[in-house]
């Protein structure tokens, strides 16, 4: 089976490529883009809380990471889109503004989503308590 061997040599040369370009990307965005550094500055005490706080379930620990996941997945979309309208043409478009804002309201959602997730499975059981 050295077909198999090969082929599989292929993927992983391919993989690791595509590693090393989601790097460079997350390099990139971490220097140049001021929202994913915000959010990663947010985003880093809510990683240490979930690490330590045991009265989470798991189920709700996922929930909570998902969330901020999301968010993170969410401002890496946006800023692709508005590198692409701008590579495309930076004079002003309807469609080319229309797709920024789509990228900007699904950074909202993902935003709000996230926070009612914190809200409902932290903040909730504090004020109950």
């Amino acid at each position: 089976r050295k077909k198999d061997g090969i082929i599989l040599q292929k993927e992983l040369v391919r993989q690791l490529a595509a590693l090393k370009n989601s790097l460079n990307a997350f390099k990139k965005i971490l220097r140049h883009e001021k929202a994913f550094q915000a959010e990663l500055f947010i985003f880093s005490p809510l990683f240490v809380f979930l690490m330590f706080a045991s009265h989470i379930m798991i189920i709700e620990r996922l929930l909570l990471l998902g969330s901020l996941f999301a968010v993170l997945i969410c401002e890496i979309l946006n800023t692709a889109v508005e590198a692409t309208v701008d590579n495309i043409s930076l004079e002003h478009r309807e469609l080319s503004k229309l797709a920024k804002d789509l990228g900007s309201l699904a950074v909202t959602i993902s935003i709000l989503f996230s926070g009612i997730c914190w809200v409902i499975i932290v903040l909730v059981p504090i004020i109950y308590l």
